[in-house]
């Protein structure tokens, strides 16, 4: 009597599952609700595959358990490791099989602190970003720019908390870096604009503060949400991407904290 198809007990590793698909162990593997691929290793020797071997079906006809539920205990019958020269290429699609993993706990908390960041934005809608000296035009308003900026960033954090996919995911980070640059960019061109002549005194409002804390969050929940990932091999070039990600905004925000009519690279663009 064959075992079913399910997720049991890795042999390979305890604590861990591995799904078997009737006649094979695959190379699917589900760890701390996270799927992925990972082969077997190098099968055992030849008296303990033995002894496996004689085991399986003594212990397949005296305790047959149908395939556990995808919200059951996993403590089912174990079958005997089957070392497949040639695992499956594709994830099993039966039922209890998770289609996709969600978020981790950190990227879960990074996409919550980019919502944050959109909900800070909101505040400074029509506020003054700066003004000359003395409080006086000329100078730049928020206006309804951080409309966008914050229901970016609000949009962003709700599609990848509810949709557990990875395509939501990269869209939401992607989606939330565009809105971050276009609020770097504007946290700059209010500082050092054309409106102010080279070399005069600027008064930095609250619109343009606030828009700059909305800012220093969204950096920390873009990078938690990208790193968050893991450090694992194959997420090294994503954390790489992210760091150089994390680098530029920060030389950025560090730019428009810095800026002003008297900058070099403000009378240089004049």
């Amino acid at each position: 009597m064959s075992t079913a198809e399910g997720w049991y007990d890795d042999p390979s590793a305890p604590g861990r599952l591995r799904y078997w698909d009737g006649s094979d162990w695959t190379e699917w593997v589900n760890e701390n609700d996270e799927t992925r691929s990972e082969p077997l290793g190098a099968p055992p020797p030849a008296g303990q595959a033995a002894q496996q071997a004689d085991a399986a079906p003594a212990q397949a006809a005296a305790t047959p358990q149908p395939a556990p539920a995808a919200d059951a205990p996993y403590a089912g019958v174990q079958p005997a490791p089957q070392w497949a020269d040639t695992p499956p290429t594709a994830a099993p699609a039966s039922a209890g099989a998770p289609a996709s993993a969600g978020p981790t706990p950190i990227q879960r908390l990074g996409f919550a602190i980019i919502g944050v960041a959109g909900v800070v934005a909101l505040f400074s809608i029509g506020q003054a970003a700066t003004r000359m000296a003395g409080g006086t035009p000329p100078g730049y308003d928020v206006g309804s720019g951080p409309f966008i900026v914050g229901i970016g960033f609000v949009v962003a954090a709700v599609l990848a908390l509810f949709v557990a996919q990875t395509w939501a995911r990269v869209v939401a980070v992607v989606g939330a870096s565009l809105v971050l640059l276009m609020n770097l960019f504007f946290l700059i061109g209010a500082r050092g604009g054309d409106l102010f002549p080279v070399d005069s005194k600027i008064e930095i409002k609250p619109g343009w503060w606030i828009l700059a804390v909305s800012a220093i969050i969204a950096i920390v929940g873009i990078t938690m949400a990208t790193v968050g990932s893991g450090l694992k091999r194959k997420n090294v070039l994503i954390n790489i991407v992210a760091v150089i990600a994390a680098l530029a905004f920060i030389g950025l925000l560090i730019m428009a904290f810095v800026t002003d009519p008297s900058a070099s690279w403000v009378k240089d663009s004049r």
